[in-house]
């Protein structure tokens, strides 16, 4: 098994007190905080984040640096997928997330969406991970077919 994980230490994040975890199911609900977490954690461990989006209803490959985003607008979809792990302490808990990949033009990239607190899709297991992207993956070469 091939992960790749950002590990993290407690003198990182401030250590939560012993009440602060009984409100431990209401905190993972703060997705503005969670969301500033994981996508510094994204961007400190891939200086170059890959992934797919849409324009106009057609698939853009989007390479975002802290310098600029260059688009690709020829893609071709493979047929391999893999999925990414994240460790890190939130609110004193160790946490981890799983973001699926999929093969374009010969490279992995994540998948887009809005509706993730990182604007990139997230699971909850590695299984759910490779689940969503081979799917996701056999919905675009059936619409390409």
């Amino acid at each position: 098994m091939n992960t790749q994980t950002i590990s993290t230490n407690e003198q990182t994040f401030p250590f939560a007190w012993m009440e602060d975890f009984e409100e431990y199911p209401a905190m993972l609900d703060n997705t503005a905080e969670r969301s500033e977490l994981l996508s510094r954690l994204l961007y400190e461990k891939y200086p170059l984040i890959k992934w797919l989006n849409y324009e106009s209803g057609q698939p853009v490959l989007e390479l975002i640096s802290n310098r600029e985003t260059k688009k690709i607008r020829s893609i071709r979809f493979g047929h391999r997928t893999r999925a990414k792990k994240l460790v890190f302490f939130y609110k004193g808990q160790e946490q981890q997330a799983w973001f699926p990949q999929v093969e374009i033009n010969g490279v992995f990239v994540f998948i887009h969406h809005d509706e993730y607190p990182v604007q990139v899709v997230e699971c909850t297991s590695r299984y759910l991970a490779l689940k969503y992207a081979r799917r996701f993956l056999a919905r675009k070469h059936k619409s390409a077919v």
